[in-house]
């Protein structure tokens, strides 16, 4: 069976060149903060593939590090601020993947990304200097580079997409795709102590859909690739219960592959389970395993308001065929 069944080779093979400054540069100073350089990296190559532009890349990049500072200062101390602002932006969102099945990739890590860096970055906020941002913007900005070159190599023949912009007001409904989900891990959020919100963020849009059937089918894919990554996890961590800085390196650069690097989604989310109990270690069993409650809790949460939104879209069309 030909190993190009279940990996991406070019993506595969961009993303782990897209990891090597961060992971580096953490393998060398021994410290973790610097794997988000490879984060930062990856949220703005994943999304930039269909609308390529080199000075866009690098826009965003600075744009990124400002909106998840602000963000994360938000979260910590302006709680209402930080919740409307991710639900203004959701709609827009909404409306523009409506109406482009590929601005999926584009939308969805956007604003999954930006979610989720605000929250990996608020740990370090109180010890940020104006020239660990710097460092980190350049780190990151290496990763950038790297991807961009790697992917002007890679896919020199790949057509850009070009995103188209409607309005209909009977597809209203299905402008909040991202607004419903996002609504209910907030307030779910606010009002639990929750450790890492960002879990249960990012696991109710990954499988919110205009189809309730393709989401229901994406949780499945989760929740197989879940129980796999688990289970081969705790295996790891019975036999090897330690993790250090270069295994955390290692796990972390699987992660980043596993969201584009790999064909076959329920494999990568296995891989990425796997790779998060890995830079876990010991600490996954109690504190670290609450992730999962959370990508199990959000997932559910995502098929719950892709049934509402796809029930509301369908009688919205029946009342607006009876009309005419």
């Amino acid at each position: 069976m030909a190993l190009t069944q279940f990996i991406n080779t070019k993506e595969f093979i961009k993303l782990l060149l897209l990891s090597l400054p961060g992971a580096i540069v953490a393998a060398i100073t021994l410290q973790s903060f610097w794997l988000l350089a490879t984060l930062y990296s990856a949220v703005v190559i994943i999304p930039h593939a269909q609308h390529q532009n080199n000075v866009i890349a690098i826009i965003k990049l600075i744009v990124l590090f400002l909106v998840t500072i602000l963000l994360s200062h938000w979260a910590q101390h302006h709680v209402t601020y930080f919740i409307i602002f991710l639900l203004v932006l959701s709609i827009p969102l909404g409306i523009m993947e409506r109406y482009n099945d590929s601005f999926r990739t584009i939308g969805a890590w956007i604003f999954i990304g930006l979610i989720y860096t605000s929250f990996e970055i608020t740990p370090f906020t109180g010890t940020l200097t104006a020239s660990k941002v710097i460092s980190l913007f350049i780190v990151s900005l290496a990763g950038v580079i790297i991807a961009l070159i790697a992917h002007r190599i890679l896919f020199k023949h790949e057509k850009h997409y070009h995103p188209q912009i409607y309005f209909c007001w009977q597809d209203i409904p299905s402008y909040f795709i991202y607004f419903l989900p996002l609504l209910i891990t907030l307030l779910i959020w606010v009002n639990f102590p929750i450790n890492e919100a960002q879990w249960l963020i990012w696991s109710s849009l990954s499988v919110a859909y205009f189809s309730f059937r393709q989401s229901v089918n994406k949780i499945k894919q989760r929740t197989t690739g879940l129980v796999v990554g688990l289970a081969i996890g705790l295996i790891y961590i019975h036999f090897y219960p330690h993790s250090n800085i270069y295994i955390t390196s290692i796990a972390f650069i699987f992660v980043i592959i596993s969201l584009k690097g790999f064909e076959h989604y329920t494999l990568a989310f296995a891989i990425r389970c796997f790779a998060v109990i890995a830079i876990a270690g010991p600490s996954f069993i109690g504190p670290g395993s609450a992730r999962f409650v959370d990508v199990i809790i959000g997932g559910v949460i995502g098929v719950i308001s892709s049934a509402i939104l796809s029930s509301t879209q369908k009688y919205s069309l029946r009342h607006s065929n009876k009309k005419n």
